[in-house]
């Protein structure tokens, strides 16, 4: 699950870079790390490293080729999908069927995947990569 972690660094690094541009610029010295630019742009090389191990991930698991249909089950909760993996282990659980922790993390896993191959990757990193630029050339 590496782009799980490529998606938390790169939340990371654009949280600090919003921080720091809302500083106050008297409180600012001019060095690299302390442009905000820098954190969008670490920001973007992380969100583009999520975006690659998130289509490793996905070619891997055969997911990719996944293609939403209409008929698809829904869940308890509301925004989520029942998936047949999901329905196998509430029904494997409630018949007290042993390894049920291993089906649930199977579970897990997937629906990260899905949710992955539903993001616009290619988006998220040219947004960064614009605030980078406009932050670094504000602060030239």
């Amino acid at each position: 699950l590496a782009f799980h972690h490529y998606a938390w660094l790169s939340n990371q690094y654009r949280t600090f870079g919003e921080f720091w541009e809302e500083a106050p610029s008297a409180q600012r010295h001019s060095t690299k790390m302390q442009n905000s630019g820098y954190f969008y742009q670490s920001a973007a090389k992380y969100a583009a490293r999520r975006k690659e191990a998130a289509m490793e991930a996905l070619d891997a698991t055969g997911l990719n080729k996944l293609q939403p249909t209409g008929n698809i089950p829904t869940s308890d909760y509301l925004g989520q999908v029942l998936t047949e993996a999901e329905q196998a282990y509430r029904d494997h659980a409630s018949a007290g069927g042993e390894g049920s922790a291993s089906i649930h993390g199977h579970v897990v896993v997937q629906r990260l995947l899905m949710t992955e191959a539903k993001h616009d990757h290619s988006e998220g990193v040219l947004v960064l990569l614009t605030r980078a630029y406009e932050n670094f050339k504000r602060q030239r």
